[in-house]
Parts: C-alpha cells; structure tokens; sequence
C-alpha cells in the first residue's frame, strides 16, 4: 500500500488525536489542525491526499473551509470528507454544495473511514 496521506480539521484536539491514531493503525500518514484557517493552510502548504473536516470549528466553518479549498488548484481534487454530529438532512445538502465528497456522522468507524479513503488510490489510478 502506498503512503496515503491525510490532514484531520477538527475543533476537538482530543477527538483529532484519537482519530489519528485510529488512521495510523491502518496505515495512513496523518496531520492534525484544530481550527480551519490553520488546516487552510496546512492542505495549501503541503496537500494532502484526503482531508477529514469537522463542521463545527473554533474560527472558520467546515463549509468555508471545504469552498475554499475547492478554489485551490492543487486542492481541488482532493477527497473531503465531512466528519460532523450535525445530523440534519440540511447539513448534508450544504457539505455537498460546499464541495465535501462524503458526509459521515461522528464518531466514524475505522472501516468506514478506510472505505472512502482507499478512495483515493482508485482517483489516482492506483
């Protein structure tokens, strides 16, 4: 398996680092940000191949952060998944619209997660 690397934007500090953890048990290469203008800058600086995106964050909302991403040649195909408590059918429309590719609901199983992340060795041909 080559290298897949992701960069976690969530609010919690603790919930990023459980996730992370999780994601490294399976193989994955991850970064953490805490709050959206940070993770702008980290997916900017150094792409990632996938970007898990919390909503609800401290500074910038994940839909904002997902939009102008999107806006970032070398972001713009990258895979986003929404990871959010928001649990209303609203939320999803407006991840999608946004830009987010998938919308999971807190907390994600490591299977789950790992499904739509081996998506993106099926983007890149591999």
């Amino acid at each position: 398996m080559s290298a897949r690397r992701v960069l976690i934007i969530d609010g919690s500090e603790d919930g990023a680092r459980t996730l992370a953890a999780l994601l490294e048990s399976a193989g994955y290469e991850t970064r953490i940000a805490t709050c959206g203008l940070t993770g702008l800058a980290c997916a900017i600086s150094d792409p990632p191949d996938a970007v898990i995106l919390d909503l609800d964050l401290p500074d910038i909302s994940g839909y904002d952060v997902c939009r102008r991403l999107r806006k970032q040649r070398s972001c713009a195909d990258m895979l986003i998944i929404a990871h959010t408590g928001w649990t209303r059918h609203s939320d999803r429309i407006a991840a999608s619209e946004a830009g987010c590719d998938h919308y999971v609901l807190k907390p994600a199983a490591l299977d789950t997660l790992d499904a739509l992340l081996r998506r993106i060795e099926r983007r890149a041909g591999g």
